[in-house]
C-alpha cells in the first residue's frame, strides 16, 4: 500500500508485483516512480476502484524504469484515478 504523495519502487522482483493506491481523497496527486531496471509494475486502486475508466480492481501497468502520476478524481469506484506517464 502507497502512503506517501511520491513514491519510488526500487525493486519489481517478478514483472506485475503490484502496489495499491491510497483510499482516494478528490484532487489527491500521488506520483509513482518504477526505478525497477526490468520489470512492469501494477498498480491498483482500493477494492471497487478503477484507473482510468478501466474497470473496477483492473491494474494499471507502469513500465520498468518510468514514473506515473495519479490524480483522484472521485472518491471511490470505477473513474477513482486518472494515471498519466511523466516524462523523464
Amino acid at each position: 500500500a502507497l502512503n506517501k504523495d511520491i513514491n519510488i519502487v526500487t525493486v519489481v522482483a517478478t514483472a506485475a508485483d503490484s502496489v495499491k493506491l491510497p483510499v482516494a481523497v478528490l484532487g489527491q496527486d500521488i506520483v509513482i516512480i518504477n526505478r525497477a531496471a526490468a520489470n512492469s509494475l501494477n498498480v491498483f486502486g482500493q477494492t471497487g476502484d478503477g484507473i482510468n475508466a478501466g474497470g473496477a480492481n483492473a491494474a494499471y501497468a507502469v513500465a520498468a524504469s518510468v514514473s506515473v502520476r495519479c490524480v483522484a478524481t472521485a472518491t471511490s469506484g470505477a473513474t477513482a484515478w486518472e494515471c498519466q506517464k511523466t516524462a523523464r
